[in-house]
């Protein structure tokens, strides 16, 4: 039969259990690692509790800063490969939309177009007796240095 805890008592040894604990495990491998390499300080064995020590305290804490950022990487490339098909719908009917004004377009342009040519076709029997576009006038000769053109055809 075990003595119930009051909750301060029951904080007190999670506190020990969850933060003290790992923290001291964790200082006295790092201890441990550099007793070994003070104590036995050959080259190959510095060598191995150097990367050890590397990979415990950079590469590990870098791996698991990183996975929130792989994760999402993921995320992102499962999403990309369903807009397709989330597209497709909206995109069909802006094609739809498109085709539409394009069709009251071309039928109005038509429709422009056989009243212009009806305006043109009564035109023209007006445009016979009265030209619309002005003639072009004969330009002179041009005069050389004072001379008339009909001295200078005299004189030669």
């Amino acid at each position: 039969m075990t003595i119930p805890l009051t909750p301060q008592q029951a904080y007190r040894r999670a506190m020990r259990r969850e933060v003290y604990l790992p923290l001291l495990l964790a200082t006295g491998v790092v201890l441990a690692a550099l007793l070994v390499m003070v104590l036995l300080p050959t080259q190959a064995q510095v060598t191995v509790v150097a990367d050890w020590l590397w990979t415990m305290l950079v590469l590990l804490p870098m791996v698991i800063c990183l996975i929130p950022v792989a994760i999402g990487a993921v995320v992102l490339t499962l999403a990309a490969a369903r807009l397709p098909e989330m597209a497709r719908k909206p995109l069909q009917r802006g094609q739809a939309t498109v085709e539409n004004a394009s069709d009251r377009i071309s039928s109005v342009l038509e429709q422009i177009q056989h009243a212009l040519i009806t305006f043109s076709t009564r035109l023209a029997g007006v445009e016979r007796i009265m030209p619309l576009e002005e003639q072009p006038f004969a330009a002179p000769e041009p005069s050389v240095a004072g001379v008339k053109p009909d001295e200078h055809s005299a004189s030669t």
